[in-house]
């Protein structure tokens, strides 16, 4: 039973589920491409790429507390990571997403108030690096100051510092690209022409994974939102944070809907400790199950239809 399975936390859960993963890599990989060198060398990056992202998650959920002690989040985070890689091949949103990830860690890790000046550069760094693969990314420096507001009150010296450290990682990147002459690459990732915002169009052609995702955050969230009030100061706010990454998520999303395919992968880590949290808020382990059992089914439906 899944949510038996699930329901405490054990290294053998990350094994299972990253197995999973990567079979899953290994098949798409291979429906793909009719050439064995190129599939070979997507499976390695990709497999690599989802292993740290998987830790990753599972590392923020466990560190601020964001679950019960279970691998719930993880799961769930594993079946929309399977959706994403069905419906796209783009590898540098999965390196964008690595990025996010790590500006996410550091958020989170504010509320500490321990070398909050670090922490804040790292955020902002790792943030504007993510930037460059996916520019909307840029706008969750936004949650860099919700954590400010949150955990240090009225504004200080430390606002400043996401600044820093968008111009550290501009700077690195136009360096390597004048010592490497790609100067016209570096320019050319300020070219947004190519960015479409609020085309209503995109709206109807929108895939059945973004509605399965929007439906299921729209259902779990209500419970989440109602759980953190039950939390201590410290651990409400840090989720308060993770429900301001939604909605920048779906403001993101909403706005810039021809790209909706690669932007609905930063709102997985928040739906899917959404997901978690409502399946913990269930009293009756029968529903539990069919909670899950229902989300992978619906997950396995789009899977076929993505093959």
């Amino acid at each position: 039973m899944l949510h038996q399975f699930f329901s405490k936390s054990k290294p053998i859960h990350f094994v299972v589920v990253y197995c999973l993963m990567l079979c899953w890599i290994v098949f798409i990989s291979l429906m793909r491409s009719d050439s064995f060198k190129p599939v070979f060398l997507d499976i390695v990056w990709n497999g690599l790429l989802v292993l740290f992202i998987l830790a990753l998650f599972n590392f923020i959920v466990h560190r601020n507390r964001l679950t019960q002690n279970n691998s719930l989040a993880l799961y769930f985070f594993s079946l929309f990571l399977m959706l994403f890689l069905g419906v796209s091949s783009d590898i540098d949103v999965l390196f964008s997403f690595s990025f996010f990830l790590l500006g996410l860690r550091r958020i989170l890790s504010i509320r500490t108030a321990v070398d909050i000046r670090q922490k804040v550069f790292d955020a902002a760094f790792w943030m504007s690096i993510s930037a460059f693969f996916q520019p909307q990314a840029l706008f969750f420096l936004l949650l860099i100051y919700s954590s400010l507001a949150l955990f240090e009150g009225k504004p200080n010296r430390f606002w400043f510092i996401p600044f820093v450290g968008v111009f550290v990682s501009v700077f690195l990147v136009f360096t390597w690209c004048y010592v490497t002459d790609h100067l016209p690459f570096f320019f050319d990732l300020f070219a947004f022409d190519n960015i479409v915002f609020w085309d209503f169009a995109q709206y109807s052609n929108a895939p059945n994974t973004l509605y399965f995702i929007f439906f299921t955050s729209l259902l779990t969230a209500f419970f989440f939102y109602k759980k953190l009030l039950r939390k201590s100061a410290i651990y409400r706010k840090v989720r308060l944070l993770i429900f301001f990454g939604w909605l920048i998520s779906l403001l993101l999303i909403a706005s810039f809907m021809s790209e909706a395919d690669n932007l609905m992968l930063l709102l997985f880590p928040f739906v899917a400790i959404f997901s978690a949290s409502f399946t913990e808020y269930i009293h009756k382990p029968i529903l539990k199950e069919l909670w899950m059992w229902l989300l992978t089914a619906f997950t396995a439906v789009l899977l076929i239809q993505s093959i």
